[in-house]
């Protein structure tokens, strides 16, 4: 989890000090990392930084990392006005002072008078090396310093294309190896604005006013689309140092219009917008360039409940990522994760003479793109795909590539342990069928009433059988409410 630092302004002004937003996160987890993304050095005496972050490194029991930036903002440099005009210079010598004091080294700094003191700082941390990154926004000379230090690097796209933070990755990973760092070592992270959900319709129209209105907070970033862009010509005498300037000049229509404009074209280019699968094609760009991972910004003003409820999909996401990556992941719930001793997947059908599949739609898309995937896929006795809703696109595929002829479509809720229904694709498709029941199964399709209805009458579809579970967890009225008698068999359910 990154904790940003901002001062002074309604963007980000929520998290002033991110080492005790990450104090916070330490006590409520036991997994989850915690980075500073990012604290602006230049505003900080070093020891103060190492010593807040060695306390966050014991509450969490060595998850800390921070990203560490120069400022930009001079209103922010009130804190320490020393330190603005050469704001970049400080924040690399302050980067090594950090480290030194992280390893237990005495560090001498001007004290009283100008007099020197050599101090250690406490507590100690519990990793002896302070993971760091540097952050860009994308100034090549930054990349190019990122590197000769050994540093990992957080940037991001706003006001710079993939294509543009390509060759500034490149020079990242030569200086690097220039200053004796294995390259491929260094840890690229980009940030994007993110939500995952099921549609992509849904999503573009479920994150339009947020984004735009989180665009609109930021002048900055206002002005950075409003003016990068063709369809928009910077008036003549604007000074876009100054916000009161940049709002002077465009009348409320046309400051949607920027909003409206510069949301479409982040919308399209620049963030994590969309389904599980539509997201691979960003991220497959990003892992082309050089990208490790992505930071993924969900606090841009959609509900709270929304976000969170959308992470499943996010993971989902990047199980995906990672597998089609050949990443190392540990084994999922869902079966969805084929990787394992770095083995893609179609090594592992391959290697194994793997007889019989189970995957959801989301997996067995992955395989399509591929010909060593397609061709390992069709050698599968029987594939099985449950999970998610089937696309017929996707059966039709999975069918003309099956030498077997053998996919099932398997349907049920996790009420059901898990499966209740199945399919076995035939013949030409219009939609992909859920099927009939399996053994010990009853599927009933009734009305508000309990009723039975005739076939092709839309009801709600109940099930019964032995696989219904008790019910939920603690939660009697819920499970009252959704498990109930069998009405048309005496003592079942």
């Amino acid at each position: 989890m990154w904790t940003p630092e901002r001062h002074f302004h309604a963007f980000g002004g929520l998290y002033p000090h991110p080492a005790i937003a990450g104090a916070a996160v330490a006590a409520v987890t036991k997994h989850v990392q915690i980075r500073a993304g990012s604290v602006v050095l230049p505003l900080h005496h070093p020891i103060r930084v190492a010593e807040a972050w060695g306390m966050v490194d014991n509450l969490s029991d060595g998850r800390v990392g921070l990203a560490i930036a120069s400022g930009w903002w001079p209103r922010d440099f009130v804190l320490m006005p020393e330190n603005y005009a050469n704001a970049k210079a400080n924040m690399f010598r302050d980067i090594e002072a950090v480290k030194q004091l992280w390893r237990g080294e005495t560090v001498t700094f001007p004290g009283v008078d100008g007099v020197p003191e050599a101090v250690q700082t406490l507590p100690r941390p519990v990793q002896p090396e302070l993971p760091v990154w540097v952050t860009t926004a994308g100034n090549p000379e930054t990349y190019v310093q990122a590197g000769s230090i050994g540093a990992n690097l957080l940037t991001h796209l706003l006001g710079q294309s993939i294509e543009q933070v390509a060759p500034k990755i490149a020079l990242y990973r030569q200086a690097r190896a220039d200053n004796g760092f294995d390259p491929e070592a260094g840890i690229v992270s980009l940030m994007l604005h993110t939500f995952v959900g099921e549609d992509d319709d849904e999503v573009r129209e479920l994150v339009r006013e947020p984004l735009k209105q989180y665009l609109g907070t930021s002048v900055s970033l206002v002005k950075e689309y409003a003016w990068a862009f063709p369809a928009f010509q910077r008036p003549e005498g604007i000074d876009i140092s100054r916000d009161d300037d940049l709002i002077a000049n465009m009348s409320e229509e046309e400051v949607d219009a920027v909003l409206d404009f510069a949301f479409l074209r982040y919308y399209e280019t620049s963030g994590l917008f969309g389904t599980p699968t539509s997201c691979q094609g960003i991220i497959d760009k990003l892992k082309g360039i050089g990208v490790d991972e992505i930071a993924c910004l969900v606090d841009f003003g959609v509900d709270n409940d929304l976000v969170l409820a959308s992470l499943p999909n996010l993971d989902l996401a990047r199980r995906l990522a990672n597998a089609q990556a050949g990443v190392p992941a540990e084994a999922e719930a869902d079966g969805a994760a084929v990787i394992e001793s770095g083995q893609s997947a179609a090594a592992q059908i391959r290697g194994n003479n793997v007889t019989h599949l189970q995957c959801t739609p989301s997996m067995a898309r992955m395989f399509t793109p591929e010909d060593e995937s397609r061709q390992a896929l069709a050698g599968v006795r029987h594939l099985y795909v449950g999970g998610e809703a089937f696309p017929v696109a996707l059966a039709k595929d999975l069918m003309s590539n099956s030498r077997s002829g053998n996919v099932t479509n398997m349907y049920g809720p996790t009420e059901t342990t898990i499966w209740s229904t199945t399919w076995k694709l035939d013949g030409p498709l219009d939609t992909v069928p859920i099927g009939s029941p399996i053994a010990n199964t009853k599927i009933y399709v009734l009305d508000a009433n309990l009723q039975p209805l005739p076939p092709g009458v839309p009801g709600d579809l109940w099930i019964g059988g032995d696989g219904v579970v008790r019910g939920y967890h603690e939660r009697p009225e819920l499970t009252a409410e959704r498990f109930v008698a069998d009405p048309f068999e005496p003592g079942a359910r």
